[in-house]
C-alpha cells in the first residue's frame, strides 16, 4: 500500500491550489460563494462499512473507525458545474504526501439518466447492477491523467463468468477538480462534460485506494479472506467477492456472490431512486 509510511501532511488550502493548477480548472468551477441547488440528498446508515456485514478493517491504526463509512451524499447544481459531496465517518488523512490531500479512500458514483446501457460496475469493484446506468464518476487521490489512464486501460472488457463483457471505459468521468476537507470529499464536474437534467437514480461506492493495484483493479485495493495490516478481510482469495466497503442503502446484497477458482459471479445491487 502507498500509505504505509507516514509523511508530512499538506494543508487543505495548499493542496486545493495545487489541484486547481494541475487540473487546469476554469474560474467558474472554483467559485466558493456561488449559489447551488440540491439535486439529490441521501443520509446513509452509520457503521455499515463492513461490505455485506462480514468485512473487517485492516489492523494498522491508520485505518480509523468510519474511514470508509458513507454517511451523507449530496449532489449540488451550480451555474456551470455539478458538485458531488461525500461525507464519511472519520477525517480524511494523507499519510504519503500524495498529490491529493487524502490517500486511503476512493469512491465511485453511478448515475441513471436516459441513455442507460451499462450494468457492470467499474473494473475491480466486482459488482453489477439490477438496472443499467449511463455515467460513472471515479474519485481517487490521483492526478487526472493517471486516473484516466487506469480507467481506459482496465474497463474495455468488464464482466464475470456469467455476464457478457462490457466496454464501459467511455462512460466513466474523471472530476475536473476534487479535494477533501476534514471528513468530506468534494468533486466537481463541468456541465460541458455531464448533463443531470434527466437524473433518475444514484449509487455510490466506498473502497480502499491502491495506486499500485494490479490485474483488473482500477486503483482499488482488494478484500482478501484474512485481515492484514493493510488489507480488509472477510472476502475470498479468488476473484468474485466485491471490493466495496460501503454503498448507499442496504449493503446485504453485496454478499450474494460466488468466488471460486476460475469461476466468479458478482453480486447484483440496486440504485437509490431520485424522488
Amino acid at each position: 500500500m502507498l500509505w504505509r509510511l507516514k509523511m508530512k501532511r499538506f494543508s487543505v488550502s495548499f493542496m486545493l491550489v495545487a489541484l486547481v493548477l494541475s487540473l487546469g480548472a476554469c474560474s467558474s468551477i472554483e467559485k466558493k460563494d456561488e449559489k447551488k441547488n440540491v439535486l439529490f440528498y441521501f443520509e446513509d446508515a452509520i457503521s455499515d462499512d463492513k461490505g455485506a456485514g462480514n468485512y473487517t478493517y485492516p489492523s494498522d491504526k491508520i485505518f480509523e473507525k468510519g474511514s470508509f463509512d458513507i454517511q451523507e451524499f449530496t449532489i449540488y447544481e451550480a451555474d456551470d458545474y455539478y458538485e458531488f459531496v461525500i461525507r464519511i465517518g472519520s477525517e480524511f488523512k494523507n499519510y504519503t504526501s500524495k498529490f491529493a490531500n487524502w490517500d486511503m479512500q476512493m469512491f465511485d458514483i453511478y448515475l441513471q439518466l436516459e441513455d442507460n446501457k451499462n450494468t457492470m460496475a467499474v473494473s475491480g469493484r466486482n459488482v453489477k447492477f439490477s438496472e443499467a446506468w449511463s455515467k460513472s464518476i471515479v474519485i481517487a487521490p490521483e492526478r487526472q491523467n493517471n486516473l484516466k489512464r487506469a480507467i481506459y486501460s482496465k474497463n474495455t472488457e468488464v464482466g464475470d463468468s456469467i455476464s457478457s463483457y462490457e466496454d464501459i471505459s467511455r462512460d466513466i468521468i474523471v472530476p475536473n477538480i476534487q479535494f477533501a476537507d476534514y471528513n468530506t470529499v468534494y468533486a466537481r464536474v463541468l456541465k460541458s462534460n455531464l448533463d443531470l437534467s434527466k437524473l433518475k437514480a444514484v449509487q455510490v461506492f466506498s473502497m480502499p485506494y491502491d495506486g499500485d493495484a494490479k490485474n483488473h483493479n482500477t486503483l482499488n485495493s482488494i478484500v482478501e479472506e484474512y485481515t492484514g495490516q493493510y488489507n480488509f478481510g472477510g472476502g475470498s482469495n479468488f476473484y468474485g467477492n466485491p471490493n466495496v466497503i460501503d454503498i448507499l442503502g442496504d449493503n446485504k446484497k453485496l454478499g450474494d456472490y460466488i468466488s471460486e477458482e476460475g469461476y466468479e459471479v458478482y453480486p447484483v445491487i440496486d440504485f437509490i431512486k431520485v424522488k
